[in-house]
């Protein structure tokens, strides 16, 4: 098992747009291998290439243990207009502490349609329903936050949504 090192805010690379993969090989297909091992140690559900120091557009995405879905270069195709507020949190978005996560509640599309490239090169096709089961709620979640890494997103860069508490 290969660990990688996550970097975390306020890591400038974080914030940088992603290139496309050129080439799927040995070595991407390792290098991808290792994010998972790292997404494991870190008891995370979802990976981005950046968050390891590599600015390429691969990401993994894993709601169902031993079920990870390795993505090179999507394209969201289609999102739901139908919202949802979930909390979320972030491998490279820690407290203080360095080990709890900062959480932020964040409105995204319940549902995504993608194109994308697995590790055999294959292109596919990825329509998730949030609205199927709590699986695909959270799949199509954890999707559009690692796509957001892809384009130097965080999820601290979403407005937080208030409740009547918190306004006080």
């Amino acid at each position: 098992m290969t660990l990688l090192q996550i970097i975390k805010e306020p890591n400038p690379l974080l914030r940088a747009i992603s290139s496309p993969v050129e080439v799927i090989d040995a070595d991407l297909k390792d290098f991808m291998h290792s994010m998972l091992d790292t997404m494991h140690a870190e008891k995370g559900i979802g990976i981005a290439a950046i968050q390891v120091g590599h600015p390429i557009r691969a990401l993994i995405v894993e709601i169902k243990s031993g079920f990870p879905f390795f993505i090179i270069n999507p394209v969201v195709k289609a999102l739901s207009i139908e919202q949802i507020s979930l909390q979320e949190g972030c491998l490279s978005v820690r407290e203080d502490d360095g080990i709890g996560f900062i959480r932020n509640d964040i409105e995204r599309p319940i549902s995504i349609n993608i194109s994308y490239t697995n590790l055999h090169g294959q292109t596919l096709e990825l329509d998730i329903d949030g609205n199927k089961s709590e699986y695909h709620k959270w799949f199509a979640r954890c999707l559009q936050h690692e796509m957001d890494h892809l384009d130097g997103k965080l999820l601290i860069d979403y407005q937080p949504i208030l409740s009547p508490v918190d306004e006080l």
